[in-house]
């Protein structure tokens, strides 16, 4: 037998029984047999991320007590729904059904200094099935938003769904790399929403669809560490709503991993950067909408177990002025 190359990556723990074929060792099994995909992740599994994203602002009148004009920058509801491809999405085309919680504090704190703070919850329902053998999926997202603390503001509501879709276009499970395209389309289901101009007073109801093709990529170059990513550019049709690009790479541990567990399979900490960039519609309150740059940090964990994964994050801006406090987010979803 020739001698082992010192150069060869480490491969991952082996299963309990000794005389299992060398593919059907480690936790790549564990993976692939919790409907991961056709592609066979292999070393490049990586949870989904948790996501950071709250959308942009509009202006509204609110009005006094005494009938004068009061406006303020309130969150754009029915895009509160997480249409960012990075929100509870992994590169990987994967069978899955799944719910994701965001709770946002203080949201436009920064912005509106003397109106009651405002928070924003949203509770998503969704679904993705792969196909072509795994090698594409399809997805789908349901949100219903809250925002709740000034009375003038609070409201509860569907908002506008996104329709995602997958193909992966490279993978190299021995090295642990993978990428993928697709496109996420957020169709507006959500209610109407009118903004004010605050010069002119005219009146914006924004109700346009967001065309958000994207690609991502899986890297774990070791047996214990992976990293991921997203780069996507959001396209209104309505030219009065922003253009948008996302960054996000998130960076990941594996403190434990076994194929064979009877219940928890894995153990991951995790971590997100997410850059936020609008290409226009910069200024806020000079027209009826605008965005933010922003730049977020996520910190998290998941738990693998046989056919679900259990995951908590929070979520902190790191520019002024903030779109938010803190966010808290949790995630299930269940692979079949």
């Amino acid at each position: 037998m020739p001698p082992a190359d010192p150069n060869a990556p480490s491969p991952l723990p082996p299963m309990t029984d000794a005389a299992a074929p060398p593919e059907s060792s480690g936790f790549q099994e564990a993976l692939a047999s919790t409907g991961e995909g056709g592609t066979q992740p292999g070393t490049s599994y990586a949870p989904a991320f948790f996501g950071d994203f709250i959308s942009g602002s509009g202006v509204k009148n609110i009005g006094g007590s005494n009938g004068s004009s009061i406006l303020v920058l309130a969150p754009i509801n029915r895009h509160a729904g997480a249409y960012k491809i990075a929100d509870n999405e992994s590169p990987r085309p994967t069978d899955r059904l799944f719910y994701f919680y965001n709770h946002f504090s203080r949201v436009n704190q920064d912005l509106n200094p003397g109106l009651t703070p405002l928070n924003v919850q949203r509770h998503v329902l969704g679904f993705e099935k792969t196909f072509l053998d795994g090698w594409a999926s399809f997805g789908m997202r349901l949100p219903l938003v809250e925002t709740y603390g000034s009375p003038a503001l609070a409201t509860r509501q569907f908002a506008d769904m996104t329709l995602v879709t997958k193909v992966a276009l490279w993978d190299d499970p021995t090295a642990g790399r993978f990428l993928s395209a697709g496109m996420a389309v957020t169709v507006p289901t959500g209610r109407d929403e009118i903004f004010t101009s605050p010069g002119s007073g005219n009146r914006l109801v924004l109700a346009d669809v967001l065309l958000q093709p994207y690609a991502g990529w899986i890297w774990n170059p070791r047996s214990r560490w992976y990293a991921h990513g997203f780069h996507a550019l959001v396209l209104p049709t309505d030219s009065r709503d922003a253009t948008q690009m996302f960054n996000d790479i998130g960076l990941g541990w594996w403190l434990f991993r076994d194929a064979n567990a009877p219940g928890i399979r894995g153990v991951a900490p995790t971590m997100e950067l997410h850059v936020n960039t609008p290409l226009n519609r910069r200024e806020l309150g000079t027209g009826p909408i605008g965005y933010l740059d922003s730049v977020n940090m996520t910190f998290g964990g998941y738990v693998i177990l046989a056919k679900a994964t259990l995951g908590g994050a929070v979520g902190v801006p790191l520019m002024s002025p903030r779109p938010f406090a803190v966010e808290a987010l949790a995630r299930c979803e269940w692979k079949f």
